[in-house]
């Protein structure tokens, strides 16, 4: 069974959807090159940092970036420095960094919670009182 269809199994007029995501994926990982790599969506991270906002935001603006240009797309009816496929593959890359930069925040707030918890819980049990008093008691 060739690509296009196990992709037509989905739905016969999605296998443009699935090649396009892939295009979006390799994409990605080409451009990801031509960074440092020291820290995956370390030039979002940066800007972030430096701008004091969430880095998921940094990633939206760059998208909204990417968002302007096909405005002036259609406003002008061409672009003189990128494509439109370029500004669509890009900005489609940027919202994803987005979201897992987004989901990457609130697992980081969720385990600080725990970990809070965890500390709370660990005050309270080590406490002489009530409970701690009954502890030897069967």
């Amino acid at each position: 069974m060739c690509k296009r269809d196990l992709l037509e199994q989905f739905h016969p007029n999605n296998s443009r959807y699935y090649e396009i995501l892939n295009q979006i994926g390799k994409l990605h990982e080409a451009k990801g090159k031509d960074y440092d790599g020291s820290e995956q969506y370390g030039n979002i991270r940066k800007s972030a940092k430096d701008w004091g906002i969430p880095t998921w935001v940094a990633a939206l603006i760059r998208a909204s970036d990417k968002m302007a240009r096909l405005q002036s797309l259609y406003k002008k009816g061409d672009l003189a420095n990128e494509s439109a496929i370029d500004s669509f593959n890009d900005g489609a890359n940027y919202f994803i960094i987005a979201r897992v930069l987004y989901e990457e925040e609130q697992t980081d707030k969720y385990e600080k919670q725990l970990d809070k918890l965890d500390k709370q819980d660990a005050k309270i049990t080590s406490q002489p009182g009530l409970f701690g008093s009954a502890r030897g008691i069967a």
